[in-house]
């Protein structure tokens, strides 16, 4: 994970470390009684205090609890979600999927591409963060993009701090996953499933799994891009090569739910873990921060709006996400200085690049496109988002036998 790091020379930034990490979890059984501390039981003071119980927050709090004799607190503004609703995978990107508790009333600045229409952004509020409420779907980037990053901070790479290169992260994917080969079912009636072990792990809580159901109608479709000129097709979907080809998906394949970090990053290890604290329904208000600039802990709301310090020994990370991280320190006095004192805000550290150049995959809907011919046949892919009769039929056979 990266820290912010200065020499004795420079002056000095808070001591926060800044977590974003590329994972999701999951397991049901372990999901039906969440195991949490209440505002009673907060510490004083803790070696590692975590702002935010999201996909990067729960991954690195149970890397730290490994060890018995580190105790770490995560901060999660939401809770736990709708434990049924955000586990079920037989419609991959339905069930879950911005349906659940969300940060409200988030909106893009004016877009000149849109005539100036803001656009709605969407964050999870809840345990596991947007790995609880995205499509279960690809889970890795192209090889281009990391090789980008690291011309980009190569001068860090050389120093030995990070290597930020294709090669250099996937040692870090594969530890992040755990993989399953596909079933016979589905490698019998595709070619294209294709697939290297080689790309994937097999010690994690997080499980990327294959469906026992599958439309008919891929199998023409994929015998089509067969007949374009160019149309590649990679030798697994984790090799970060642009083409066709069948990704698993972000589920356990033992009890066929949604793998997340709420699951395999909290309720899978917190049994064995008294030094794994997570308090829920919890907003930090601000970092604490010194007077040599460093964070020292977090003050946050109890009980009757009462504000109190949790202090960190070690260290505050923060994994509140690209929108809340930023938000954070502005609201402690960490951002360009024309604003925060536009906001009231004392100024803490001058710097202007927070809170700045947030950029996101945009979602188009309301489009419709009829294909008449395909009208009659059933499943088809509007079925997955408008069929009410297909979708409780789907959820009936997932409870009977989890296809």
């Amino acid at each position: 994970m990266p820290f912010f790091r200065q020499s004795k020379s420079q002056p000095r930034w808070p001591g926060v470390a800044v977590a974003a990490l590329l994972t999701a979890s999951s397991f049901a059984d372990a999901y039906v009684l969440p195991r949490y501390i209440k505002p009673s039981q907060l510490l004083d003071s803790y070696d590692y205090v975590i702002v935010g119980g999201g996909t990067a927050g729960l991954t690195v709090a149970d890397r730290l609890t490994e060890d018995p004799k580190t105790n770490v607190l995560v901060l999660e503004a939401g809770n736990w979600g709708n434990m049924s609703d955000n586990l079920m995978v037989y419609v991959a990107g339905r069930s879950g999927s911005f349906t659940d508790p969300m940060w409200p009333g988030l909106q893009s600045v004016p877009q000149p591409n849109l005539n100036g229409r803001p656009g709605n952004v969407l964050v999870a509020k809840q345990v596991g963060g947007g790995s609880s409420v995205n499509a279960m779907m690809n889970m890795r980037g192209s090889v281009e993009d990391y090789d980008r990053w690291a011309a980009l901070f190569g001068s860090e790479a050389q120093k030995g701090t990070a290597d930020w290169s294709w090669d250099g992260i996937l040692p870090f994917f594969k530890k992040g996953l755990h993989f399953t080969e596909p079933p016979p079912e589905l490698t019998d009636n595709f070619d294209s499933v294709k697939y290297d072990a080689s790309y994937w792990g097999d010690s994690s809580e997080i499980y990327a799994g294959w469906p026992r159901f599958y439309y008919p109608g891929v199998t023409p479709l994929v015998e089509a891009f067969k007949e374009i000129e160019g149309v590649e097709f990679p030798p697994d979907s984790g090799a970060g090569q642009p083409g066709v080809f069948w990704f698993p998906t972000l589920m356990d394949p033992r009890s066929v739910t949604r793998s997340y970090a709420g699951s395999g990053h909290y309720l899978n290890v917190n049994a064995t873990r008294p030094n794994y604290h997570l308090l829920v329904d919890t907003q930090v208000r601000r970092l604490v921060v010194d007077d040599a600039l460093c964070a020292k802990g977090v003050e946050v709301p109890v009980g009757n709006s009462t504000l109190v310090t949790v202090k960190a020994k070690k260290e505050v990370l923060l994994a509140a996400g690209a929108v809340h991280t930023p938000h954070l320190l502005q609201l402690s006095g960490i951002g360009p200085k024309k604003l925060l004192e536009a906001g009231g805000i004392d100024v803490r550290v001058d710097l202007p690049g927070v809170g700045q150049n947030f950029q996101d995959h945009s979602n188009l809907s309301g489009v419709n496109i009829t294909l008449t011919k395909l009208a009659s046949i059933h499943p088809n892919p509007r079925d997955l988002v408008e069929g009410s009769e297909f979708q409780a039929w789907a959820e009936e056979v997932w409870q009977a036998n989890k296809t």
